[in-house]
């Protein structure tokens, strides 16, 4: 006498699958064939693809994936809980780190903050850390821009950039004087063009940020060291 199969027992891994495999084609073929009037290679298409949805559907649901997918989320909730605040704490002193040294001060307003948070969820706590880490990466961009721009008013005071200017038609007329006095003669439109593409948006740029020229002194000075 065979033994009582047990009711119980889970069905094996490929049983959802082979199932999931029939119906979908079954499904899909019809659907093919009675909504969009198809037949042959696109009614196999149709059933390529029905399987594939509903394989994966039916394979997520059976296989506990989202209840694995809910603990792991719950798990790692506790976990940030317990490491958020030494993390928090972390990303402080990488802040004032970003910050550099003259904004070292920030360093104690940042540990300050946190010490009052104490008492907030860990998540919370982490939350303020990342947003020192970004207003020091702020302020690090701010510094860097001043410098850029204390760089762009230099090149745009006045003689300076009508110097950039004849620089760059000189070139660009070297360039064509390469090939004889015939090629520079037949591009003098692009040795005019070169100077214009330097001077025009530099003469906008001065005037929007209010460039000064540069003082009679130093320029003279140069004059002189040039004489």
């Amino acid at each position: 006498m065979s033994p009582r199969r047990d009711r119980n027992r889970p069905l094996p891994w490929w049983a959802p699958l082979v199932l999931a495999a029939a119906l979908s084609a079954t499904t899909a073929a019809v659907a093919g064939v009675w909504i969009d009037g198809e037949s042959g290679w696109d009614s196999f298409r149709w059933a390529l693809m029905g399987m594939g949805t509903t394989f994966f559907v039916i394979d997520l649901v059976t296989s506990g994936a989202p209840e694995r997918l809910a603990r792991e989320l719950v798990r790692r909730g506790r976990a940030m809980r317990r490491i958020g605040p030494a993390a928090a704490w972390r990303l402080a002193d990488l802040a004032a780190l970003i910050g550099g040294r003259k904004r070292a001060f920030r360093r104690e307003e940042y540990r300050r903050v946190l010490a009052e948070a104490r008492g907030e969820p860990g998540r919370a706590q982490l939350r303020h850390g990342v947003g020192f880490v970004v207003a020091a990466v702020r302020m690090r961009a701010r510094d860097a821009g001043r410098r850029l721009g204390r760089v762009l008013d230099w090149f745009l005071a006045k003689p300076r950039l009508e110097y950039a200017s004849g620089t760059a038609a000189g070139l660009t007329a070297a360039y064509f004087l390469g090939g004889g006095v015939a090629p520079l003669l037949g591009n003098l439109e692009n040795v005019l063009a070169a100077a214009t593409l330097v001077e025009v948006p530099g003469i906008f740029l001065r005037t929007a940020r209010a460039v000064p020229p540069v003082p009679r002194r130093e320029n003279g000075d140069a004059r002189s060291r040039r004489g």
